[in-house]
């Protein structure tokens, strides 16, 4: 809504740009862009949610101990598509960047799995690492719009469900303890008062559920990964803990075997139901 003199605008492809804006246009084209440059963008939803019966996922992953190389984020993107991924840079991380993708229904990211895999090759021979590092999460958002106006419900059984099953969580995220203390902790109060700060915008973002963000809401319990299983499978639990959330099936009666909704999450659980956290 601002006023600027042609002088200060940059032209590219046809749009018109003032010196702040241009530089975060530009970033979106090649290279790590800085923290939070790129989110002033409008997102690209991607995917069919049939109508909002389902959210729309965006994944945030942290790799580190490869480099912040400009290269190596080009490379990602001619990959898994220059529209779909972009890459930033994170103080929380020591020699690397946050791979993030535009909101996409877990069909359709699920659609792109071979080039999830090929990504995931490439950044390991590359030397990039994820969950064997102390400094990486994968973190994913979710629209708010999901909840069709009636947010302070639906986040209330949100909050209910991750609460009930916190103990499981823990063990499916691959975290270690002082790891979730420090990013991704727990609650340890009522939903009504979480949402009152909420409202009040006075909450912080280093919860295992993040709702400080306008306009989605966001899962940091996880740790980063480029194990396309791993991956994959939190994506489905993501999804599947967001829809029954939605739902009106009874909090009370459900079972952690009613989140395990498909084989990968199934299997994915054998393997780590037994950790120690």
């Amino acid at each position: 809504g601002d006023i600027y003199p042609n002088d200060d605008l940059t032209e590219i492809d046809g749009d018109y740009f003032c010196n702040y804006c241009v530089e975060n246009h530009r970033c979106s084209d090649s290279g790590v862009c800085g923290y939070h440059t790129h989110h002033s963008e409008y997102p690209i939803f991607l995917g069919d949610s049939h109508c909002n019966m389902y959210p729309y996922l965006g994944v945030e992953l942290e790799v580190d101990k490869g480099g912040e190389s400009d290269d190596t984020a080009d490379k990602v993107k001619d990959i898994m598509g220059h529209d779909f991924i972009y890459q930033e840079s994170d103080g929380s991380i020591s020699d690397g960047f946050e791979n993030i993708t535009q909101p996409a229904t877990l069909e359709y990211h699920e659609s792109k799995e071979d080039a999830y895999r090929a990504m995931f090759r490439y950044l390991v021979k590359k030397g990039y690492r994820s969950h064997n590092t102390s400094t990486c999460g994968l973190h994913v958002h979710f629209n708010r719009s999901f909840f069709n106006g009636n947010e302070d419900k639906y986040i209330e059984r949100l909050l209910c469900i991750v609460d009930k099953f916190w103990d499981n969580l823990t063990k499916f995220s691959r975290r270690t303890s002082a790891n979730i203390d420090r990013w991704a902790k727990k609650y340890n109060k009522k939903p009504t008062e979480i949402l009152a700060e909420m409202h009040e915008h006075y909450i912080d973002r280093y919860y295992a559920v993040n709702l400080s963000n306008d306009d989605t809401i966001e899962f940091r319990l996880f740790r980063g990964t480029l194990n396309p299983n791993s991956f994959f499978a939190t994506l489905e639990l993501v999804n599947a803990i967001v829809c029954y959330s939605r739902s009106d099936e009874s909090i009370d009666r459900m079972t952690w075997d009613d989140l395990l909704v498909t084989d990968r999450l199934k299997a994915y659980w054998e393997t780590v139901k037994d950790r120690v956290v």
